[in-house]
C-alpha cells in the first residue's frame, strides 16, 4: 500500500516537474521577444 502511494507521489512529482519546465520555458521565450 505505501508503495503504491509513493509511486503515485512520484508520477505527480514528474507532473509537476514538467508544468514547471513547460512554464520556464515558455516565458523565456516570450522575455526574448
Amino acid at each position: 500500500e505505501s508503495q503504491r502511494l509513493a509511486a503515485k507521489e512520484r508520477q505527480v512529482e514528474k507532473m509537476v516537474t514538467l508544468k514547471l519546465m513547460i512554464l520556464l520555458s515558455i516565458n523565456l521565450r516570450s522575455s526574448w521577444n
